[in-house]
Formats: C-alpha cells, structure tokens, sequence
C-alpha cells in the first residue's frame, strides 16, 4: 500500500478521538503525559510500512541539531507507538511541535496484525540528513523501550551516533524540560 499524501488538516476535519502515530520523542509516554499534557485513552506499539524514518528536521544548530521525521519510501518501515487522543490534543500536540510539520495520514499495524488508520508529523522543512542531540536520542530510546519495540530498531537506535556538548547538553535538556513544564502549568 503506498502512504497517503501528506495534506494539511483544519480542526473541523476530526469528527472523533484519532488515531496518533509517534515515532521520535513522543514514543515515550512521559513526553506525551508530562510534557504534552496529554492523556491517551489507549496506546501500544506499531508500525508503518512506505515510510522512513530519519533526523532530517531542523533542530537548534548546536545542541539539538535534528529531530526525528519520517518521509514516503516504498519498502521502507518505521517503528512506533499509537496514542488514541482527542481532537482537542492532537491540536495541543500540534501546537507543541515546530510550525513546519504538517499532519500526513497512514495505516499502522499493531503487533497482532490488526491495522488502524493514523495521523503522524511530517516536517515539511527536511534538510539534509544530521545527528540528533544524545538527549533527544535517549527519548526515542526510552519510548522503544516502553512499548517493547522489536530489539532491532532499539538496536539501531543505540548504535546511531548522536551529538553531546559535555556541560552544556545537560543543561539545556533540564532547561526545556522546565520550559515545557511552565507552559503546560499555564495551559
């Protein structure tokens, strides 16, 4: 099956709760609870096939150079986690991400074999291939983990190489994490 065309959706387009496919910090289900403020009404581990994962959207140049983003590759599959949410968070999640990723629809399937339609992110500002932060990269890590994602994707992501600034990576990550933590107080 190839994926879908990534289109731009509006609000009003969601009649009910969706289907989300994470696959880069979101997997973990910490960043979607604490950090998102969002609180799923099922999740479990997925896959999508046609579709490729990669670090090609434009991060902070030195600390946090990529993040994860995922673009039609026939062939190709990507590893990741469904949250069932509402409208109302998938447009919380939206609003939390970059401005540059756009939703794209697919169809995931879960480890028995049903499928499920889904929404993911989709950067529409790829750049060229790069190395996410060790911090980010931990993340993704922790959310494979979680959801017991096949030991071969966690595999890869342990042997991918990853950017660390000693002292300052640290700090910017407990940085963000307070940063995230303030908005969604004030939300």
């Amino acid at each position: 099956m190839e994926p879908e065309d990534t289109v731009a959706r509006k609000e009003e387009d969601f009649q009910e709760d969706v289907n989300y496919f994470a696959y880069g910090a979101n997997m973990a289900s910490r960043v979607m609870t604490k950090r998102r403020g969002i609180a799923p009404i099922w999740s479990s581990q997925a896959h999508i096939m046609d579709w490729e994962l990669s670090f090609t959207h434009p991060g902070i140049n030195f600390l946090e150079p990529r993040f994860a983003n995922i673009t039609p590759q026939h062939g190709s599959v990507v590893f990741g986690v469904i949250y069932r949410i509402s409208v109302d968070e998938l447009y919380t999640l939206a609003k939390s991400e970059s401005s540059k990723y756009t939703f794209a629809n697919a169809m995931a399937q879960l480890r028995d074999g049903t499928t499920l339609p889904v929404i993911m992110l989709t950067s529409e500002a790829a750049k060229s291939p790069g190395l996410p932060s060790k911090r980010y990269l931990d993340l993704m890590l922790e959310g494979a983990k979680e959801f017991h994602l096949p030991s071969t994707f966690i595999k890869h992501l342990e042997l991918h190489p990853s950017k660390h600034v000693p002292m300052l990576s640290p700090i910017f990550g407990w940085s963000m994490e307070r940063v995230h933590s303030l908005l969604n107080s004030w939300v």
